[in-house]
């Protein structure tokens, strides 16, 4: 007979609630009391355990109440690998999209970062109360950032690599002191990859 599996409710909310609060996997693991592999292979058992079209998983389709289709046709102990992947993946959509949207905001701007409100008293008596509003300005290093990521072959920049190794003037002296050729010694390097 197999072993038991840690996979529970409990177990599954801790890991879940580890990967909306934006932890990795190895955290996430931690957090539900488990080894990273013992994560890992639960990930990979219920991806093994979606029906199969072409050698390829099918796309997971939900019905409109939001339960996984098809999902009957998956015997119990397999189901429970299978809902735990949904989940894992559902939560760790979530949370990304969380960081896409304050990228989005800081590249786009226009949020509110201070508000002040100032009462000022008229001349013929009463008082208005004057609201300054200061608003983010568009940040371009965030949607820099965003574009080189999520559109590499468009936008991402080519990496440069200078490398420069030098022999520098005592040590050339020294080997001239030893009796040994400078001209011998390796050529400066100089790569530059634009």
């Amino acid at each position: 007979m197999g072993r038991g599996t840690k996979l529970n409710p409990d177990t599954q909310t801790r890991i879940l609630r580890a990967i909306r609060r934006g932890y990795q996997n190895e955290e996430v693991a931690a957090a539900g009391g488990i080894h990273s592999n013992t994560l890992y292979n639960w990930i990979r058992r219920g991806r093994e355990a979606l029906p199969h079209a072409d050698g390829e998983p099918k796309p997971i389709e939900y019905t409109t109440t939001g339960k996984i289709k098809g999902i009957t046709r998956i015997n119990e102990h397999d189901r429970a690998f299978v809902v735990f992947l949904v989940e894992f993946m559902r939560a760790r959509l979530e949370v990304e999209g969380v960081y896409l949207d304050v990228i989005r905001s800081a590249a786009v701007g226009g949020q509110l970062i201070r508000e002040t409100t100032e009462e000022i008293f008229l001349k013929g008596g009463g008082t208005k109360i004057k609201t300054v509003r200061e608003w983010s300005r568009p940040d371009p290093k965030a949607a820099q950032w965003y574009l080189e990521r999520a559109f590499r072959r468009r936008w991402a920049q080519s990496p440069t690599v200078v490398l420069t190794l030098e022999v520098i003037d005592a040590e050339i002296e020294r080997l001239e002191a030893e009796g040994a050729d400078p001209s011998a010694l390796p050529p400066i390097i100089e790569v530059v990859d634009h």
